[in-house]
């Protein structure tokens, strides 16, 4: 990826517009961030709004905000990220890039902590995946979002989410119908994602209950998947967030912890939000740093 990226920033530089040089110090941005370079990172991601300033198109130039959303929120400036996302979802260049603007701005809403308004937005990104692409189950994704929002909610109904809960599960058990084409587009490792989002959000929904006993399976379920030097962290804050809950919350001695604490790290060097004081997943973190270390006896 970074080599492509590498690429298309040169040839941008070289012979491109406007437009193409805005996507390629849009895409430069994220991959700096991803290396750890954050001063790099800002420095490509004002040179790509400064490009985009000068298209008079939204429609033309719709994918650089996009990227430029995804990373705003990812450094917490979440006014500037729902300017550019809402603006790129107004005039996008195709369904697909309207969809993935509702996506981010329904994540945004999660980084932010209004999981009221969150819950909405990613149940329309469920019925706007289904109505594009003609497929029940390729709402998959904003319906496990939803119920991750939901489980936030003081007044949520546990009937509710249980609901959401169950059509997400189907709908992930039902992947592999969607193809190969489906995950070359979203990422191949997407079945480990939803494993470790369902997972944790099933252990969250027992806790609900106080129902220990029951959120113990799923817990260890999320900590199978995350138990590997390659897991993905792309579109699971909130899954990370409520995992290290539920690890306080059960007082887990899994020798798997160690490995998921690495990549809680890992995740929060990447996305300077979720260190915020602030923010939902920094309180979650902490809680989690502060705990005992795992029993070995």
């Amino acid at each position: 990826m970074l080599l492509s990226v590498v690429r298309h920033l040169d040839a941008a530089e070289r012979a491109g517009g406007p437009v193409e040089r805005a996507e390629a110090y849009a895409n430069f941005a994220v991959v700096a961030a991803l290396a750890g370079s954050e001063a790099v990172a800002r420095h490509y991601g004002r040179l790509a709004d400064e490009e985009i300033a000068t298209v008079p198109d939204p429609v033309a130039v719709s994918r650089a905000p996009l990227v430029r959303g995804l990373r705003l929120t990812a450094e917490g400036r979440f006014t500037a990220a729902q300017r550019v996302l809402t603006l790129a979802r107004r005039h996008p260049a195709d369904p697909r890039l309207a969809e993935h603007c509702l996506g981010l701005l329904a994540d945004l809403e999660i980084q932010r902590g209004r999981y009221a308004a969150a819950a909405p937005l990613m149940a329309a990104v469920a019925e706007t995946s289904v109505a594009r692409m003609g497929e029940t189950l390729s709402g998959y994704w904003g319906l496990t979002g939803q119920a991750e929002a939901l489980l936030r909610l003081a007044d949520r109904d546990p009937a509710d989410v249980s609901a959401v809960l169950k059509s997400a599960e189907e709908a992930t058990r039902a992947l592999p119908a969607l193809g190969e084409d489906h995950f070359a587009r979203a990422g191949a490792k997407i079945p480990e994602i939803q494993r470790l989002r369902l997972g944790v959000a099933q252990a969250r929904f027992h806790l609900l209950g106080d129902d220990a006993p029951a959120a113990r399976p799923a817990l260890d379920d999320a900590l199978r998947t995350a138990d590997r030097p390659d897991m993905p962290l792309r579109g699971t804050l909130e899954a990370w967030t409520g995992l290290a809950e539920v690890l306080w919350a059960l007082e887990a001695d899994d020798p798997a912890v160690r490995r998921v604490l690495r990549h809680m790290a890992r995740l929060a060097r990447r996305t300077p939000s979720a260190v915020c004081p602030a923010s939902p997943a920094a309180r979650a973190f902490s809680r989690r740093e502060r705990s005992p270390p795992p029993r070995t006896g």
